[in-house]
């Protein structure tokens, strides 16, 4: 059909022939009969002939007979090749019977064109405009039908996409994006303008973009699917040393490469599941930006749930048998069972290279997971904290438990290094580590809270002394100390805070408590706090804390006011008249509202009974002085902390003289004849303390 136009383009059609038709001419078919033929004849009658005729009905019988069993044989033989010619050339028959269909169609179409053709007036203006429309028209439908069409390169590579085919992935995106633009731009063919066809073919890209999508996220979720596939696949990928840019760019030149930057974890380069995904970057950009984020969601997914059969099966098992190397651990001594009591194995070898397991575990540990989150972040663009949380799954948290149990079997005392390790890792992780610190942060208080409960079990001492808890504090810190980084004491200290502040609570409200009178309490306050603020002001690492110096700040009124009331006691007793007189001017003027000039009219406190106890005062100070010192060190029996008392006592007497001194001038008119200027020396220059 395309000859004929192409014949009736290039000339005009020739005009019909209507000459009368050549009339048909006979053949004698009428030939003699060949000579050589008729001899072939008598040779093969020879052998009938020279036989008897009686025979030759039974000679003819067998001979039909010989070659018909010889035939049948053969057709026996022949039997199943028949059949399956026979099979054969129906089909063939029913390919020639469409194809004749076909070609009769044509003949048909073609007849009926050149009918038309052989209608058209050449010397007609209207026929040859017609003609040329007509080829123009031919052309327009050829060009309409090619450019509404999906090319079948892109239905054969997009719509059956083979993935696995790693070399082919380029020009496979190169189709894609070939795609996805006709798809996302607006101009239409040429062609198609006006035409429904043109929406057509846009629905029929869209289709296959869909296809595309749809069978790409098919096989991510099989690739997927285990670890093991992953890891095998990953075999034949190159290392993922680069972040995908955020949108697809290409990178044919090394200006582009330069623009890239490297994983902030160089590590994960060889990450397995990295490297497959790496390979499939441009697609997965694809899916993010052209409108089929539901899909991409799906393919996080389905990395995340990867990745976290990952971890469990390398980091995972891999801290499993680390904890097993915990649990296997023992202590060289039993671990000292009186709250806060430590002994010195922590410097022990054993102990230091338990610490230094402690250590190592946990970073390999947070390192595997600080490995995942940067490729989720940095590959994937992950920032929701939800969903990088989803790396720590239920079996990550109990491992977590595991490992804190097997330190506790060892030393409850190093709970605090898990614990300080992993708040650390918290700080450091893009992953919300809530449920991991968790963990330790439970253990150790709960460590805690046991031995505050064993010090409130404990019964008050018979004789006032030093708790032991207190005397065992400032060696439990120190301890602490030696396991504790300079660099790095939150955690230290407010452990530091909560030990202090508790067990003040417990010492001022229940071991207190059970002491009989008020005197023996403030002393039992007062030894215990002084003893453990001065031994804790020795610790350069305490000292320097401004959380424990701010601690130490707050219950320092405590000290003081028990001090107050343990000086009372000290000064009723050494200088008893003084302190009856003094107090008693106090409580009338307090109570009564008596003013300085009613006192000097009580017949206790005229003036000549205030001059008999000044008196009295200036001859004794020095004996008082003597009596002071041996009342703290019948009262107090550490010569340390009466040591640290003394300054205490010394501040207490002359403030107490200044007052006396000051009553005594507002009533007499009369100061005491000894000064607190006078006292103060006579104290500090006292050896006996």
């Amino acid at each position: 059909m395309k000859r004929s136009k192409q014949r009736h383009a290039l000339r005009p059609p020739p005009k019909p022939d209507f000459s009368p038709p050549v009339e048909m001419q006979v053949i004698n078919t009428d030939i003699a009969f060949d000579e050589n033929e008729r001899k072939k004849f008598d040779a093969l009658a020879e052998p009938f002939l020279s036989e008897s005729v009686s025979n030759l009905p039974q000679t003819l019988e067998e001979t039909i007979n010989n070659y018909h069993n010889k035939n049948a044989e053969s057709l026996v033989l022949n039997k199943l090749d028949l059949e399956n010619a026979k099979i054969k050339l129906s089909q063939i028959l029913e390919k020639l019977n469409v194809s004749l269909e076909s070609a009769i169609i044509t003949r048909n179409n073609e007849r009926i064109v050149s009918e038309k053709l052989r209608s058209i007036d050449l010397n007609s203006d209207k026929d040859a405009t017609v003609v040329v429309n007509k080829q123009e028209a031919s052309k327009l439908l050829t060009q309409i039908a090619e450019d509404a069409s999906v090319p079948p390169e892109w239905e054969a590579l997009i719509g059956h996409p083979r993935f696995s085919a790693i070399q082919n992935l380029p020009h496979l995106y190169e189709v894609l994006m070939k795609l996805t633009e006709e798809v996302e731009s607006e101009n239409i063919p040429p062609s198609l303008v006006g035409l429904r066809v043109a929406k057509e073919r846009v629905e029929s890209f869209k289709n296959l973009s869909e296809t595309f999508s749809n069978a790409f996220l098919t096989f991510i979720n099989r690739t997927f699917s285990k670890v093991d596939i992953v890891q095998a696949f990953a075999t034949k990928a190159p290392l993922a040393e680069y972040i995908p840019p955020d949108e697809n760019e290409e990178e044919d030149d090394d200006s582009h490469k330069k623009k890239m930057k490297k994983y902030s974890i160089p590590s994960v380069s060889e990450h397995p599941l990295l490297k497959v995904a790496n390979l499939y970057w441009k697609f997965i950009c694809w899916e993010k930006i052209h409108y089929y984020e539901d899909c991409y969601l799906q393919l996080q997914k389905i990395y995340i749930n990867c990745s976290n059969a990952y971890f469990l099966k390398h980091t995972g098992e891999r801290f499993i048998k680390n904890i097993a190397m915990l649990q296997s651990s023992t202590r060289p001594k039993p671990v000292p069972t009186d709250p806060f009591a430590t002994d010195d194995e922590y410097s022990d070898p054993h102990s230091q290279l338990f610490v230094h397991n402690i250590n190592r575990f946990l970073s390999d540990f947070f390192n595997g997971i600080n490995a995942e989150a940067c490729i989720l972040s940095e590959f994937w663009k992950i920032t929701d904290p939800s969903t990088l949380g989803q790396i720590i799954t239920k079996p990550t948290i109990e491992s977590v438990k595991a490992f804190m149990e097997a330190v506790k079997l060892f030393d409850p005392l190093f709970l605090i290094i898990a614990y300080r390790l992993c708040a650390n890792a918290d700080k450091n992780s893009i992953v919300p580590l809530d449920e991991i610190v968790a963990v330790p942060r439970s253990a150790w208080q709960n460590h805690l809270k046991k031995m505050f409960a064993e010090v409130r079990s404990s019964k008050a001492p018979k004789t006032v002394c030093v708790i032991q808890v207190f005397k065992d504090l400032p060696k439990f810190f120190k301890t602490l100390t030696g396991i504790t980084p300079e660099n790095d004491l939150d955690i230290f200290e407010k452990t530091i805070c909560v030990i202090i502040e508790e067990l003040v609570t417990i010492l001022t409200e229940e071991i207190a408590l059970k002491l009989p009178k008020k005197n023996m309490v403030s002393r039992t306050v007062v030894m215990n706090m002084a003893f453990l603020f001065e031994r804790m002001r020795t610790m350069d690492i305490i000292s320097k804390s401004k959380a424990i110096s701010s601690k130490m700040l707050s219950i320092q009124h405590l000290l003081k006011t028990n001090i107050d009331i343990f000086l009372e006691q000290m000064t009723a007793k050494i200088w008893p008249d003084a302190f009856s007189f003094f107090n008693q001017v106090e409580e009338w003027m307090k109570q009564d509202g008596f003013t300085y000039e009613i006192v000097t009219f009580q017949v206790s406190h005229t003036e000549e009974k205030f001059k008999d106890l000044n008196e009295k005062i200036d001859k004794k100070i020095v004996a008082s002085v003597g009596e002071c010192f041996n009342f703290l060190r019948k009262k107090i029996p550490s010569e340390s902390l009466r040591r640290e008392l003394k300054k205490s006592v010394v501040v207490n007497i002359q403030e107490l003289f200044q007052k006396w001194s000051n009553i005594a001038y507002q009533c007499y008119g009369i100061k005491l004849t000894t000064t607190p200027e006078k006292v103060v020396q006579l104290m500090k220059d006292s050896p006996k303390v």
